[in-house]
């Protein structure tokens, strides 16, 4: 034991995971259900940022977040490119905040983003 804790074995790190979903009022329309992304997910993301531009990565990470219902990276655009300014930013900031990626997102994100002060 550790003053941290109990060393794991690897086989929990390696484990499947069943991640909790949430459901995210889009305005005007009704509930999307996403799931958080995982980190071989938001590298790629960042990856194709760099490569295809933010457009394309945030289209990426909203048709591999979202589970109800499912859509394409291309459908994804065209709502994209349809919307009004603020209707996927809800969407965009509850994927990042379920995926600890943001200074509300869990335990995870705090232990990433300690308090400073």
């Amino acid at each position: 034991m550790t003053e941290k804790g109990e060393i794991l074995d690897k086989s929990a790190l390696l484990a499947a995971r069943d991640y909790d979903t949430a459901d995210v009022h889009i305005a005007g329309f009704g509930v999307v259900r996403i799931r958080p992304l995982t980190r071989a997910e938001v590298l790629n993301h960042g990856q194709q940022a760099e490569k295809k531009g933010v457009l394309h990565a945030e289209a990426m990470m909203i048709s591999t977040a979202i589970v109800e219902p499912s859509m394409t990276v291309d459908e994804v655009k065209r709502w994209q490119r349809i919307s009004a300014a603020g209707e996927i930013e809800p969407l965009t900031d509850e994927i990042m905040r379920i995926s600890a990626m943001t200074e509300d997102g869990g335990p995870e994100a705090t232990d990433r983003f300690p308090d400073e002060s």
